[in-house]
């Protein structure tokens, strides 16, 4: 099989190893296509340039492939089928995968194997929303819109929530339009607050009233300003009272108490796709956590945005910028650090 790593130094390889040992409860899948996450693996390129890296890294974590064999006790899917690989580890940027029955999510017959390598990939922001308890009709904030606002822009307003998208970028705020949400604001401009919760208003958020701040139920940040504060203390400002701030994305979480106090707010930090992840019993244990214990898990969460892809809810063809062959995998890395505007959803792709 082909397999891409990040080499001591920073350097893209696809190197030519034995495929994976099926083990019980596992799938063996032929890898269709594989989706880059722009903000993780840049900095792992980053981090193996630095003087402490000694050893090759594996890469990726959702992708698409077809069954071709099932581990002893694995009884859900059938050789043939399409599915969605989530999990680092396992759903790596290579052609062959073994996955754990809890990280494979089916297919809906009517999507593509490029729809499908979105699985993991979506869930992210569908967590942090979960995380904020809101209920049909609120308003919430997405601030950043790369791929992650992108998508969970989409889910929040299939979800039935009101939201308003805010980013520097332009270009990303006219297809965050296109794709559905409810207002768009630029964040590079001074009173981009003020816009923001006027919009808020008029959907029927409150308004600012003496010891009672208003704006939006929630915000969720999907950016990944690792180095700032910036879009943590922009969330604050825009949450009413009693609001939520849902960190979705790699923002650096260095905040004062005063706007905490002022709204009385809640702070929650999406763990990835939701529970379960890095819990070595449902992973690499294979121990499914039951509906009546956690209704959505990490892997129900990668099978519900394969259905809303399905429903025609969730647009992720709109996001794809660039496709790439698996051999040419130093090229998307190479798009990705020196071209990042015009870059969304890079795929990797499997088949000749």
């Amino acid at each position: 099989m082909k397999k891409v790593y990040v080499e001591v130094g920073g350097a893209i390889s696809v190197r030519e190893e034995t495929d994976p040992e099926l083990k019980p409860r596992h799938y063996l899948t032929d890898t269709q296509y594989s989706i880059i996450s722009a903000g993780t693996e840049t900095t792992h390129i980053r981090n193996q340039q630095k003087p402490g890296a000694s050893e090759a890294r594996r890469i990726g974590y959702s992708n698409s492939g077809i069954v071709r064999e099932r581990g002893e006790g694995a009884t859900l899917y059938q050789p043939g089928q399409l599915v969605g690989c989530y999990g680092g580890g396992w759903a790596d940027h290579q052609s062959v995968c073994v996955t754990p029955e809890t990280l494979v999510s089916p297919a809906p017959k009517n999507l593509t194997p490029r729809q499908a390598c979105f699985a993991g990939m979506c869930t992210f922001g569908l967590n942090g929303l979960r995380l904020c308890n809101m209920s049909f009709g609120e308003n919430v904030a997405i601030i950043g819109m790369g791929l992650i606002g992108q998508l969970t822009s989409q889910i929040a307003e299939a979800a039935g929530y009101r939201t308003v998208c805010l980013s520097r970028a332009s270009k990303l705020l006219d297809l965050a339009t296109e794709l559905g949400c409810h207002g768009v604001v630029n964040a590079g401009e001074d009173d981009c607050v003020e816009k923001a919760k006027r919009i808020a208003f008029e959907l029927g958020g409150p308004a600012d009233a003496p010891g009672r701040p208003g704006g939006f139920d929630a915000a969720l940040i999907c950016s990944g300003s690792s180095d700032t504060n910036r879009d943590l203390l922009l969330a604050f400002d825009l949450i009413r009272d009693g609001g939520t701030v849902s960190i979705v994305g790699g923002v650096k979480q260095d905040f004062p108490r005063g706007p905490f106090f002022e709204r009385q707010a809640r702070l929650v930090v999406a763990r990835a796709a939701g529970v379960g992840r890095y819990d070595p019993h449902h992973e690499d244990e294979v121990e499914p956590i039951p509906h009546s214990h956690v209704r959505w898990s990490e892997g129900r969460n990668c099978a519900e945005v394969l259905r809303m892809i399905g429903d025609g809810k969730l647009n992720v063809d709109r996001l794809i910028t660039h496709e790439f062959h698996i051999s040419e995998a130093a090229n998307a890395y190479d798009t990705i650090l020196n071209k990042p505007k015009d870059c969304l959803a890079v795929l990797l792709k499997y088949t000749d």
